[in-house]
């Protein structure tokens, strides 16, 4: 998610991660990309593109997708924000089996965060209008899972239901970093049982006007 002051004009924010998994998928790592547009109306839209990795050399790097529509509704004359947004992800990779996952995800999140101005160091310019974003939010996530060239090929839905929260600080110039720790309860394709798959996250943050 992200949290930006009221802009009078489109804004931009360019992210590079870095994460990795635990639980239910632990041993995965991600690198990605993500362009994000801030509007005057406070709504904003990303696109993205990325790279699941595997600590198993028998499966290949995975190359994924992603986008996302949000709306901030502040709470004003507070500097609490309330969001809500919605994405969709896919992603394919094989596994040392010989199957192939196909895997789309669909998260509806709500949450809510609080924009403000990191505090001042005397003579500092690197703070000066330097940011501070924390925020929390809770989602419902649909995924569509299908298993392929295996005996136990499935496809289906499951629903699952996750959290997260992240803080990101945006510098003087517009540089900043952003870390978020996000976690998943969802039921496995093939065996139906609820997993948690948690990841965490550490990015950089370029933030420009346009």
């Amino acid at each position: 998610m992200t949290i930006s002051p009221k802009p009078e004009i489109v804004k931009q924010s360019l992210f590079v991660d870095y994460g990795g998994g635990s639980g239910a998928i632990a041993g995965r790592h991600f690198v990605g990309a993500q362009v994000l547009f801030d509007t005057p109306s406070r709504s904003y839209a990303s696109v993205g593109a990325g790279a699941l990795l595997f600590s198993d050399a028998r499966i290949a790097t995975a190359p994924g997708v992603a986008a996302a529509l949000g709306h901030e509704f502040p709470r004003e004359p507070s500097l609490l924000v309330v969001l809500a947004q919605t994405g969709i992800g896919y992603v394919s990779f094989g596994d040392s089996a010989g199957s192939r996952h196909h895997q789309l995800d669909i998260p509806i999140a709500f949450g809510f965060g609080v924009y403000g101005p990191v505090p001042q160091l005397s003579g500092s310019k690197l703070f000066s209008n330097a940011t501070v974003k924390p925020w929390i939010a809770a989602r419902a996530q649909l995924r569509h899972v299908s298993v392929t060239g295996s005996p136990a090929a499935v496809a289906g839905w499951r629903v699952g239901v996750g959290a997260a929260l992240g803080l990101s600080i945006v510098l003087h110039r517009g540089w900043g970093v952003r870390v978020a720790y996000d976690r998943l309860w969802i039921k496995d394709p093939s065996t139906s049982r609820t997993g948690a798959e948690a990841a965490f996250g550490l990015g950089l943050v370029r933030v420009r006007s346009l």
